[in-house]
């Protein structure tokens, strides 16, 4: 599902997902992921523009569905530009955020 690696040093969280994160699996991540930037950040819900370093590495992921691209934007919604990014996405799993045109508004590297 995802492994959260926080690095207090230099700001930053980056999050490891695998496998499938179809409906089901992102609301779990969500959950988790949800719990970890509230310990950090105690009003994270209420909170836009945060200035903290946030990877998304879907390395080992094959499919991603409509709920996970709503987590995708979500959380790029809340870090601040150019903080929020997404690395190492399969081919297929690329084409499903340009289909969406989603591929320009999120920072796919």
């Amino acid at each position: 599902m995802v492994t959260i690696e926080y690095d207090k040093e230099r700001n930053k969280t980056s999050l490891l997902f695998d496998g499938r994160m179809d409906t089901l699996t992102s609301q779990e991540a969500k959950v988790k992921i949800d719990n970890h930037f509230l310990e950090l950040f105690k009003d994270f819900k209420d909170r836009q523009n945060i200035d903290h370093d946030v990877i998304f590495d879907l390395r080992d992921v094959s499919f991603v569905s409509s709920m996970f691209l709503r987590l995708c934007v979500e959380y790029s919604q809340k870090i601040q530009d150019g903080k929020f990014s997404i690395i190492n996405t399969d081919p297929f799993v690329k084409k499903t955020f340009k289909i969406s045109g989603l591929d320009e508004k999120l920072n796919l590297i």
